[in-house]
């Protein structure tokens, strides 16, 4: 995030679209004042933006910008700019509008800036950088509206707090160890929770596990014994198509779900897709079809796919605070699904054959698969809450155990 600078209209997709943007009053107040100068803008916001009924109306969501039928924001100018913004300068925006992509969290003493990955060039910064995901110190600078920065759940106990700050730092370096495979770092996590879930927070073995998660001889001994175990299963898709599943029902219109549709439709063959629109692709019967397609992508880009996904877990561990989710062992499993949906979108795209087979540009061409399918699933589910709940409820029915979880990593 400290390289972040919005694209404007260069940037492939943009952040005015298709979401709830909420005006703060203040902002609601100053922005009828500043705008009398242009009245014509003036008269864009007000017609585009309404107060929320007075039961829910709030100081933080005062009003709401109205989305066109188009799906997008009314102050959006032809040349994808905000009206707002080109009238009053960024003091003019919303807290919201201001803030976005920043995601930034007070925790006791200090204030931590990650970056939403709905935004494509955060994550194009988030996935293509080896250094990305580090932990930097960062000055006010990097801060947007500091004094609208909200703590942490104030009802999160503090020992629970305490366990959490650990437990994340360790699984932050666990997912760095480039030494492993990404998948055998994923089962150190896993095994990790296994071994903290029957203790208590304040138990005095606590530190020693995470202690002894970090040394070598231990993880060696696991990732063999992950690797014996993953020669006596094979892969299963029924979590990833449950998922896709999902997601397709909920938001049939969104850009990872059509996006999603097309790689699956790639696995048939052409006489079958002229026949209908509608087609019902048997995921369970693509493993072999997509094996193929992951050995020639992987031979050529292992060590690019695996930046990817590695960046993208360590963001999620930074990003989000799991007791304010699902809890460490359902927020772990739920990292497992999105792993095994990324890589089998990713690594069974057609593009990324064929971009294995460009020894001068496919690298690129594969940077910028990895992005559009990071942020379009990003951009679908993230704030869509009955898609999450769902996601969920996924997870509990399709990996209720430490042996599905592997099948999910072999993906």
């Amino acid at each position: 995030m400290s390289r972040f600078a919005c694209l404007g209209p260069a940037c492939e997709d943009h952040c005015c679209h298709s979401w709830q943007v909420h005006v703060d009053q203040a902002h609601h107040a100053r922005i009828r004042r500043e705008l009398r100068r242009a009245p014509q803008v003036l008269q864009r916001f007000e017609s585009g933006c309404t107060l929320l009924p007075a039961p829910v109306r709030k100081k933080r969501t005062f009003a709401r910008l109205q989305m066109l039928p188009s799906g997008l924001c009314p102050m959006l100018d032809e040349d994808r700019l905000c009206a707002l913004q080109r009238t009053g300068g960024e003091v003019l925006l919303p807290d919201i509008c201001a803030v976005f992509p920043r995601f930034q969290t007070r925790v006791r003493t200090r204030i931590e800036v990650t970056g939403v990955l709905s935004c494509p060039e955060v994550t194009r910064l988030c996935l293509l950088h080896p250094d990305a995901t580090d932990i930097i110190d960062i000055g006010p600078e990097m801060l947007r509206r500091p004094e609208q920065i909200e703590g942490l759940d104030p009802k999160i106990p503090a020992e629970l707090l305490s366990f959490t700050e650990a437990v994340r730092s360790r699984m932050h370096a666990l997912l760095g160890l480039e030494d492993f495979p990404l998948e055998s770092r994923m089962y150190f996590v896993l095994e990790l929770v296994n071994q903290l879930r029957p203790l208590a927070l304040d138990s005095p073995v606590v530190p020693q596990i995470l202690t002894c998660l970090g040394e070598v001889d231990l993880l060696l001994d696991l990732h063999k014994h992950f690797r014996d175990q993953c020669r006596r299963m094979s892969v299963n898709l029924d979590a990833v198509a449950a998922a896709l599943t999902l997601i397709a029902g909920k938001l049939p219109q969104a850009r990872f779900t059509q996006l999603a549709t097309s790689i699956l439709r790639s696995y048939l063959p052409a006489s079958a897709l002229s026949e209908t629109d509608e087609v019902q692709v048997p995921i369970a019967q693509l493993v072999p079809e997509y094996l193929r397609r992951r050995e020639v992508v992987l031979g050529a880009f292992a060590d690019r796919v695996n930046l990817y996904f590695q960046n993208y877990l360590r963001h999620l561990w930074m990003r989000e605070w799991y007791p304010q989710l699902a809890g460490l062992d359902g927020y772990v499993r739920s990292q497992v699904l999105r792993l095994a949906l990324l890589r089998f979108l990713l690594l069974g795209h057609p593009e990324a054959e064929r971009a294995a087979g460009d020894a001068e540009g496919g690298q690129q061409r594969l940077d910028q698969l990895a992005v559009q399918l990071v942020y379009t699933l990003s951009r679908a589910v993230d704030s869509a809450s009955d898609v999450m709940e769902g996601f969920h409820k996924t997870v509990v029915e399709r990996i209720p155990d430490l042996n599905a979880a592997i099948r999910q990593l072999m993906v």
